[in-house]
């Protein structure tokens, strides 16, 4: 070792300590440091009464805008949502590209039906289908195993990616993993159709076109217009194009399917300037008539996390249809958080997360609001029928032999799918599948018994009985739900 060297250091280190002193050496903060300290100064601080209210009731800043807190933290909610530019798709003469986004324990039962809607098309419309499994192993069908998530690729020996790696939450009844699901989802559907020379799309197994609902994966796929979220017991009751033409009307009038004997929408005069814009979300909140006052729903718009504004809380369906604006300003709130700090947290505590987050999300945007200007952008329409006349737990299972009336009562409400069908009951018992030749008779006996009725102008005695039929069951989903808790 150096000796000179080591003194010189030494003398140095002296030197720095001689200026230093204890009296100029800011061993805490100041004061004045704490007064000026923007994330001090700033974010708001409450009461333990008003933990779970999502107040400003507490000590804080009451005149200030309720999106501001969630600003600071770091969410993209400010400024308020602008659209975003169109891509080439956005056309009428060009086909739509719509994405099924499947929520499923392991296989799906009705695998043949999607697979014959999809190609049921006259203007070669494009449709694609991604699947979060609860149990991503237990799969069977080699068709619908190519279509699920999937982590990352790695690479693995002589230069190739290793075997896929199934992606999933495995969610439980209720809880929050379900709307981590769906973000993820719509995450993957998101990125269909974009340009890319990696050795990913060169590979199958992981390239984004095997989401395509095709007998082989086309060359070049065009980005998603709008996303649909299933389930493993959802059916639809429309036709391709006729999905097609509601999503993508620009008024009520265009929307209305053949043979539904109401519009729904709560403003049937709002002209659509973008219809590619429009989200389906049949949403409420705690303001909204009707809503449900029990504990099962107090439970769930109180236990949001309280930096979220009670006026911004609303609930929704689950399976709701967004936009690809709406979807890309979804994603983007917190596409730059790390994971224990994004959105979702907020929902934890929330039972049946999943009828909230994405409702709440878009109010959060100023997407949906309760004024007349949001329904340019929002179509509080449901798009799955469900039927909760027997006020239980879950819906009401229907079976082969439901599917006529089942089809018809919800073409009727402007619904473009139905739920819960099953080949088993709930003892167990096979009741019966549905085949694609029987859903095929079913929708064309439909449609042409309401095209004829329409034309003739009568309405007969069956229609009138599902018509009350389906105000009964609107009227029931109150009570269902105070008899669930």
């Amino acid at each position: 070792m150096d000796f000179a060297a080591a003194l010189a250091n030494l003398e140095k280190s002296a030197q720095r300590a001689a200026r230093n002193t204890d009296d100029d050496r800011p061993r805490v903060r100041p004061p004045e440091h704490r007064e000026s300290h923007p994330r001090r100064n700033q974010r708001p601080r409450y009461d333990n009464h008003n933990r779970g209210r999502g107040g400003y009731a507490g000590r804080g800043y009451p005149s200030r805008n309720p999106l501001d807190a969630l600003a600071d933290y770091g969410y993209r909610c400010l400024p308020p949502y602008r659209p975003l530019p169109l891509h080439s798709s956005s056309s009428d003469t060009k086909p739509k590209h719509i994405a099924l986004l499947a929520i499923s324990i392991d296989d799906l039962p009705y695998e043949h039906i999607w697979k014959e809607w999809a190609a049921s098309s006259k203007s070669q419309h494009k449709v694609s289908l991604l699947c979060h499994a609860k149990f991503p192993l237990q799969v069977k069908s080699s068709w619908l195993r190519q279509r699920l998530l999937t982590e990352p690729p790695k690479m693995g020996r002589g230069n190739s990616f290793s075997d896929p790696i199934f992606h999933s939450h495995c969610p439980e009844w209720g809880s929050i993993q379900i709307t981590r699901a769906m973000v993820d989802l719509l995450a993957a559907a998101m990125e269909i159709g974009r340009n890319s020379n990696s050795d990913r799309e060169k590979d199958e197994r992981f390239t984004r076109r095997r989401y395509m609902i095709e007998e082989s994966l086309p060359a070049e796929v065009p980005m998603v217009d709008k996303f649909i979220f299933i389930s493993e017991t959802c059916l639809p009751v429309t036709t391709l194009d006729e999905c097609i033409q509601s999503l993508f009307a620009a008024t009520a009038t265009e929307r209305r399917l053949v043979g539904q004997t109401r519009n729904d929408d709560s403003n049937a005069t709002v002209t659509r300037a973008n219809p590619w814009e429009v989200s389906w979300v049949n949403a409420r909140n705690r303001n909204t008539p009707g809503t449900p006052r029990n504990k099962y729903e107090r439970d769930q718009f109180c236990d949001i996390h309280r930096m979220i504004p009670q006026s911004m809380r609303w609930k929704a369906d689950q399976w709701i249809v967004l936009s690809r604006p709406h979807a890309a300003a979804v994603l983007d709130l917190d596409q730059h958080m790390r994971p224990h700090e994004q959105m979702w947290n907020l929902f934890k505590h929330v039972n049946a997360s999943d009828e909230m987050y994405f409702p709440t999300a878009l109010a959060v945007l100023q997407i949906l609001a309760e004024s007349e200007s949001s329904r340019e952008q929002v179509c509080l329409q449901p798009v799955t029928y469900t039927d909760w006349s027997e006020g239980m737990r879950n819906p009401a299972t229907f079976s082969a032999n439901d599917l006529r009336r089942i089809v018809k009562v919800a073409r009727q409400g402007g619904c473009l799918l139905a739920r819960k069908f099953s080949p088993t009951n709930s003892s167990g018992e096979h009741v019966g599948d549905i085949s694609t030749d029987e859903w095929k008779k079913v929708l064309e006996e439909v449609t042409r018994e309401s095209v004829d009725q329409k034309a003739t102008g009568v309405t007969s005695d069956s229609e009138e009985q599902v018509v009350t039929v389906q105000t009964k069951l609107e009227l029931s989903d109150v009570i269902g739900n105070d008899e669930r808790n």
